[in-house]
C-alpha cells in the first residue's frame, strides 16, 4: 500500500469520524485531549499501518483512542483507548 493511498484513506475515514464527533459531541468530551487513529472496517493493510502509528504516538508520550469503523448502522463507530 503506498503512502499515497495511505494518506488518502486515512483522510476519507477521519472526515466520516469528524461528522460523527461533531454530531455526538458528548463522545469528543470523553476524549478530550487524545489523540484519533482511524482504524478501516474493510482495509486490513490501513489498520496495520495505523497501529504502528498508535504504538509511535504512545512513545511521544500521548494519548491515544483508536476509532474502530464498524458495519453498525446506529453506532457506526467504537472506541477504545490504546493502552
Amino acid at each position: 500500500m503506498s503512502k499515497n493511498t495511505i494518506t488518502t484513506t486515512n483522510v476519507a475515514l477521519s472526515g466520516k469520524l469528524m461528522d460523527f464527533l461533531v454530531s455526538t459531541p458528548e463522545v469528543s468530551k470523553k476524549y478530550y485531549g487524545y489523540s484519533y487513529v482511524v482504524f478501516s472496517k474493510d482495509n486490513s493493510q490501513l489498520n496495520e499501518v495505523n497501529n504502528d502509528l498508535v504504538d509511535d504516538l504512545k512513545e511521544e508520550g500521548k494519548k491515544v483512542v483508536k476509532a474502530e469503523e464498524t458495519n453498525k448502522k446506529n453506532n457506526p463507530w467504537e472506541f477504545s483507548i490504546a493502552l
